[in-house]
């Protein structure tokens, strides 16, 4: 998974830094299968798979959008999806974004790649969890990033079933990588 959390690190810093410009629209390449969608919200263009589904919630100052490849209902989360929240004008933000690498390094015994540039703190992540409460182990991908100009922090998260993780990952390369379009004034 090494060469998996590199290059993940790599293109996402890239996709940064060249989509973090003020936006007048979507990101001009669209990867096949996916559609930009807009969230005015957080100023921001996230990626959706065709056929996937996504919501959008707010608690507090924190924006949460989900990117799913299942339905979410009160009585059943996702298996396969990204997770992706904005802490908008919210103090706290910064530190629970170093927080939650933090506690996957310490409990996974993982190394979280930390990178400067464009503007953004970014952090990275991947492991094998064991939280899924049916037991089962889970693949996730972590990026975190940290505007250091307004303070706003983010954190996208990718999950899928570790026992169909080449599979899944296909669609969660590309959200991770390629399908966050954030405007770097917020």
């Amino acid at each position: 998974m090494h060469g998996i959390a590199k290059n993940i690190t790599i293109s996402l810093i890239i996709s940064i830094v060249l989509t973090s410009f003020a936006l007048a629209g979507p990101p001009p390449r669209t990867p096949s299968g996916f559609t930009w969608k807009e969230v005015p919200s957080i100023k921001a263009y996230l990626l959706v798979p065709d056929g996937w589904y996504f919501k959008e919630m707010t608690h507090g100052k924190t924006k949460g959008i989900f990117i799913t490849e299942e339905k979410i209902s009160p009585t059943k989360n996702y298996e396969t999806g990204l997770s992706f929240n904005a802490f908008i004008g919210n103090q706290s933000g910064q530190s629970k974004v170093v927080n939650l690498f933090e506690q996957a390094a310490s409990k996974y015994s993982i190394k979280v790649s930390k990178n400067i540039l464009g503007g953004f703190t970014t952090m990275y992540c991947n492991f094998l969890s064991t939280s899924n409460p049916d037991g089962e182990k889970e693949f996730i991908a972590m990026h975190g990033f940290i505007n250091n100009k307004t303070g706003t922090s983010y954190i996208a998260t990718f999950k899928s079933p570790a026992s169909e993780m080449n599979k899944k990952w296909l669609k969660g390369r590309v959200l991770i990588d390629e399908g966050i379009a954030i405007n770097s004034k917020l």
